[in-house]
């Protein structure tokens, strides 16, 4: 059975409550699919970016998806997900 929880994939306390959330649901976690994305809130290139924008999605899509896998790792079973 698959499920979707909604979050800002930047803070730490979203991930845990959404895997919380699915643990309270479904009993267990088999896997995540980290599938968020920015481009920084504008249109934007790399002469025209500012460091906020280029920052805002560098958060989402390397410290949001770290977040994530650090979050449903930690909390994996080891016969599931020996690491």
């Amino acid at each position: 059975m698959a499920g979707g929880v909604s979050l800002d994939v930047t803070q730490e306390a979203d991930w845990t409550r959404a895997v919380d959330s699915v643990l309270a649901q479904y009993g267990r976690l088999d896997g995540l699919v980290n599938a968020a994305g920015s481009l920084g809130g504008t249109e934007q290139g790399v002469l025209t970016a500012k460091p906020s924008q280029w920052l805002d999605v560098l958060n989402t899509h390397l410290v949001g998806t770290w977040l994530g896998c650090r979050e449903v790792i930690s909390r994996a079973s080891p016969t599931r997900c020996p690491l």
